[in-house]
């Protein structure tokens, strides 16, 4: 083997191993990012079912004071100590409600969550849906990630939906 084909080889070998290692980092680096995305996905995915909780507990509230348009919802941390008390407006039905308007559904969501509208640092939309003519079932607060997840919420119903 001559010396000019030898140092073909090593050539070859050594942008081989290149790309070798640039394969692996950017594998490292989906994985993390894909694991990022999943704690995110699974925080939202544990507040979607919290926010679900404190819209039942806001109307079973509501019934033990009916009538009224307003309730103080009071939030608690694990240890039982009082941490946030926010006013909550209820509908007819007693399910909290607010105007039909994005602004509307983010208070729905301070007033039960008392969390800003975000999960690890990702931004969660709260958006006013409206179909048809029939405003009582076809209209709802979709909240989601720019990443995919959202829920559903149906003021009127008082029922949360992925």
């Amino acid at each position: 083997m001559n010396k000019s084909t030898k140092s073909f080889i090593q050539s070859c070998a050594s942008v081989l191993a290149i790309l070798i290692l640039v394969g692996v980092f950017g594998y490292v680096i989906s994985q993390v990012g894909s694991q990022t995305n999943n704690v995110s996905e699974t925080q939202f995915r544990k507040l979607a079912k919290k926010f679900e909780e404190h819209a039942l507990n806001a109307h079973w509230k509501w019934r033990a004071q009916k009538p009224t348009s307003i309730i103080m919802f009071i939030h608690y941390d694990k240890n039982g100590n009082e941490i946030d008390r926010a006013p909550v407006t209820m509908n007819d039905l007693g399910w909290p409600a607010g105007k039909n308007t994005a602004e509307g559904c983010q208070k729905i969501w301070s007033a039960l969550l008392a969390i800003p509208l975000s999960v690890d640092g990702y931004k969660v939309r709260a958006d006013f849906v409206s179909e048809g003519d029939d405003e009582d079932d076809q209209i709802w607060c979709q909240y989601s990630l720019s990443s995919g997840p959202y829920f559903n919420y149906y003021p009127r119903k008082g029922m949360v939906t992925n």
